[in-house]
């Protein structure tokens, strides 16, 4: 009787703790929506890709930002877009951002959004 108990009280705190994750999982799922600011702004899908050609003179720049874009390594993010972050490293100029309603994710200018 009493191992059965046990077992039985056992499962009562797994469902319990189920419950509990799922909820809390429910509520973190809601992502705060962020929108870009005046301007158009540059993002690319590495870091390291967004420094290198944010690094170029102008018109280097332009021929490298035109090719990424066209290669669909990088984008542009328009006045108004909403957005959602992605990573945001505790130092650095630079946030990861995805477009409402789409999985790819960009690093951009942490500059580039405000709160909706």
């Amino acid at each position: 009787m009493t191992f059965s108990r046990v077992r039985r009280a056992c499962g009562v705190f797994a469902v319990v703790c189920i419950s509990a994750f799922v909820t809390q999982s429910a509520s973190v799922a809601a992502p705060t929506a962020y929108h870009v600011k005046d301007g158009t702004w540059f993002g690319c899908d590495t870091k390291d890709r967004f420094y290198k050609i944010m690094s170029f003179d102008k018109v280097a720049f332009r021929k490298a930002a035109i090719s990424a874009i066209e290669a669909g390594n990088c984008t542009l993010f328009r006045a108004g877009q909403t957005v959602y972050l992605g990573d945001v490293p505790i130092l650095g100029g630079v946030i990861q951002l995805r477009r409402e309603g789409e999985t790819e994710e960009y690093w951009t200018n942490r500059e580039a959004i405000s709160t909706k």
